[in-house]
């Protein structure tokens, strides 16, 4: 009796730790897919800026 007790609680233990992971997951896809939107558009911004002028490009994304 004790012993199902115990594996009940490993295998409830074991899904919550496999949604844990699955948000985490999600979360960091998020912030990368952030990320590279965000060099996108700086790298954006550098390609049509005249030559002299690209010293502020992006300069506001970047602000802390």
């Amino acid at each position: 009796m004790h012993f199902l007790m115990a594996q009940d609680l490993v295998s409830e233990r074991e899904a919550e730790l496999r949604r844990d992971v699955r948000a985490r997951r999600a979360c960091l896809t998020g912030t990368r897919r952030r990320l590279g939107w965000t060099l996108v558009e700086v790298g954006l911004r550098l390609a049509i800026e005249p030559e002299g002028h690209t010293e502020n490009v992006g300069a506001r994304d970047f602000r802390v």
